[in-house]
């Protein structure tokens, strides 16, 4: 099983973190995203009462419940970060493929753009957790297990 990830991105800087904006895959989330308690790496007391707040199973049901009863549905994104392995940053070159209303950018709009939009590469070693979204992830998990086609 092929286990890298390769995921299309927005990327900015801001100050010294780069951080980028992405989608997944219900399955990739189910897979790759845990919370900081499933960790003994990352898990602390501590770290853990400054980042999450307690698990709520009620939260997680309601969500399950959501996704498996709304065809429609719709969460808000899920903040996380990377720890470990070696994420890569491949831009897009978009000069000789990219137009707008048939004419070509500039090449300070086109530098500019290229390098905000690539893929970012997992390779699997990493751990993805989330800083924001940990009842997100579980009700996730719960309705994917009940419904793959989530």
């Amino acid at each position: 099983m092929n286990k890298y990830l390769h995921l299309p991105c927005l990327r900015g800087v801001m100050g010294n973190w780069t951080y980028y904006c992405s989608v997944m895959k219900i399955k990739d989330v189910v897979k790759r995203i845990i919370t900081v308690s499933e960790s003994e790496e990352l898990y602390t007391k501590n770290i853990n009462e400054i980042l999450q707040r307690e698990i709520s199973s009620v939260r997680i049901k309601q969500l399950k419940d959501y996704l498996n009863n709304n065809p429609e549905h719709f969460f808000s994104s899920i903040i996380v970060a990377i720890f470990h392995g070696d994420p890569k940053w491949s831009d897009f070159d978009l000069e000789p493929y990219f137009s707008v209303d048939n004419k070509t950018l500039d090449s300070e709009t086109t530098e500019f753009i290229e390098n905000k939009l690539g893929v970012l590469s997992l390779s699997g070693d990493e751990i993805i957790f989330a800083l924001d979204g940990q009842h997100r992830i579980k009700g996730i998990r719960e309705a994917f297990k009940q419904n793959e086609s989530i």
